[in-house]
Parts: C-alpha cells; sequence; structure tokens
C-alpha cells in the first residue's frame, strides 16, 4: 500500500469511527437494547471501561499505556516511513488514537459494533488490527 493510500484509508476510517461513534452515543435506541441485523450482526452501544480485548485495566493505566504506545508509533512512523511496515503503523495510529481519544472524553472506549458470540466493537479496532496484519504479513511470507 503506497503511503498516500495509507493515509487515506486511515484518515477514512478514523473519520467514519468518530461518526459512528457520535451516532451510537446520540442514539437512545442503541443504549437501550440495540439494533440487530439476525442474531449475529448489529449496532449496540458499548463503553468499555477495561483495555483490548476487555481486560481489567483501570482508565488512567490504560490510557498512560495509549500515550506510551502512541509515541512509540510516532517513532517508528517517523523512522519507517520508507518501509513496507509504514502503511499498518499509520493504520495501528489511527485506530488507537480513536480510542485514546475515548478514554479521555467519556472514560472508556466507545464499541457499537455487535458481532457473532456476544462481543461489541468498533472500526478503530478494525482499523489496528488490519495494521497488525500488515505489519505480520510481510515477514511470514519469507519466514519460510
Amino acid at each position: 500500500m503506497s503511503p498516500k493510500a495509507a493515509i487515506g484509508v486511515s484518515l477514512f476510517g478514523f473519520a467514519l469511527d468518530r461518526g459512528l461513534k457520535y451516532f451510537a452515543l446520540n442514539t437512545p435506541i442503541l443504549a437501550d437494547r440495540g439494533f440487530m441485523f439476525g442474531n449475529a450482526f448489529g449496532f449496540r452501544l458499548h463503553l468499555n471501561d477495561a483495555f483490548a480485548w476487555s481486560l481489567p485495566v483501570p482508565n488512567n493505566a490504560a490510557l498512560g499505556l495509549a500515550a506510551a504506545a502512541l509515541l512509540v508509533l510516532v517513532f517508528l512512523l517517523i523512522k519507517k516511513c520508507a518501509h513496507p511496515e509504514w502503511a499498518g503503523l499509520v493504520l495501528v495510529f489511527f485506530g488507537a488514537l480513536s480510542n485514546a481519544a475515548d478514554r479521555i472524553l467519556y472514560g472508556g472506549v466507545v464499541d457499537y459494533l455487535a458481532v457473532p458470540f456476544g462481543g461489541v466493537v468498533n472500526i478503530a479496532d478494525a482499523l489496528i488490527v488490519a495494521g497488525v496484519v500488515l505489519l505480520v504479513l510481510p515477514r511470514t511470507k519469507y519466514a519460510h
């Protein structure tokens, strides 16, 4: 992925995530019971005050970890802007930035996409996962 494409996808995902979080926070039905498409997918507001994968980490500690991670990501972005990993780092950065903003503004991460098996996630989580995949794939491609 080119640097321009990575930034474009990341900014679009960031803006979409922020907009859907605003919608979820301001739509009472999502807070009450949500809106499901069958039994699998839907929209439901969930304020996740735990850390990644719902680990029970206090919000102040989670904010500290998020700030440290964002600083490391900025450093890596500056250092690796010409490398293939750059696109993955950009996606992770914007996903982490959106979730960190939630912790500051709302005391937890705003999740709104209900997925099978009872989980609720957001677009920022998808940006982070996609970024990690882009970081790992080049390494596994040449591992054999």
